[in-house]
């Protein structure tokens, strides 16, 4: 149950839980998980439900397995962001792979969804969702089921068959719903290649004189490279330090 902080996880193992939800993150919270395996939750492996929560997944496992479960691996009602990349979700029984409601902004680049019974992608009103480079092999069940009046940007993905998707695609791959851009569709399996998560490159100056406004660096913003979402925001410090959470600006 992951509340009010920020967390940063990587190469755990997480398997057979016995609630309704493997992992809870709420109240503005922020979890990234990387190199990580979740395997048999009785219930979604991973719930977001606030619209200042974020969750980012790189090279991360989802394998269900679990034939008592009938909850998505992830389930996102809102967030402020969701980024997963490099990743698997697979084997989820009667369920979708990921379900994304409310105001969210979503990346899902690189991925693999396999044996979904339901589909691999649910979106609801009014999330916007990028999906790219990823293969949605759910034969028979939606690859991308929108709902959304906003369109859902789809492009270059692997549907499971070199003509496309269908019924709204001219293919015979997995399913698309109308309102999702599912051009420039890949013709084979994409390799899902490991994602670098982010890294703060910027140094702060450990200098200070009393009575002058502190500077971080050059241009008063700490920088991070590499893919994923990042939040900044200040654990420890004085009263009148802050720090600006897309910026970095300090």
């Amino acid at each position: 149950f992951i509340r009010s902080q920020q967390y940063k996880c990587s190469t755990i193992l997480c398997r057979s839980s016995n609630y309704d939800k493997m992992i809870y993150v709420t109240n503005e919270a922020s979890l990234s998980l990387d190199q990580c395996v979740l395997e048999y939750s009785h219930g979604e492996f991973i719930r977001v439900d606030n619209a200042y929560s974020s969750l980012s997944l790189t090279n991360c496992t989802i394998n269900q397995n679990h034939s008592s479960s009938d909850d998505p691996a992830v389930y996102v009602n809102p967030a402020d962001t969701l980024h997963i990349a490099g990743s698997t979700i697979t084997n989820i029984p009667s369920n979708y792979g990921v379900r994304i409601y409310g105001s969210t902004e979503a990346q899902l680049l690189n991925n693999t969804f396999d044996s979904c019974v339901d589909g691999a992608i649910l979106v609801a009103n009014p999330a916007v969702v990028d999906v790219h480079d990823s293969n949605l092999l759910v034969s028979n069940e939606y690859g991308v089921y929108s709902y959304s009046s906003i369109p859902v940007n789809a492009t270059g993905n692997y549907w499971g068959h070199p003509s496309g998707p269908g019924p709204v695609g001219p293919g015979e791959g997995s399913l698309v719903t109308a309102n999702v851009d599912y051009g420039g569709w890949a013709i084979e399996e994409i390799p899902v290649e490991t994602q670098d998560g982010p890294t703060i490159t910027s140094t702060a100056n450990t200098l200070a004189v009393v009575g002058q406004a502190y500077e971080y660096d050059a241009d008063g913003c700490a920088s991070a490279s590499g893919t994923g979402s990042i939040t900044w925001s200040k654990v420890l410090g004085p009263d009148g330090l802050s720090i600006d959470a897309q910026s970095g600006c300090i």
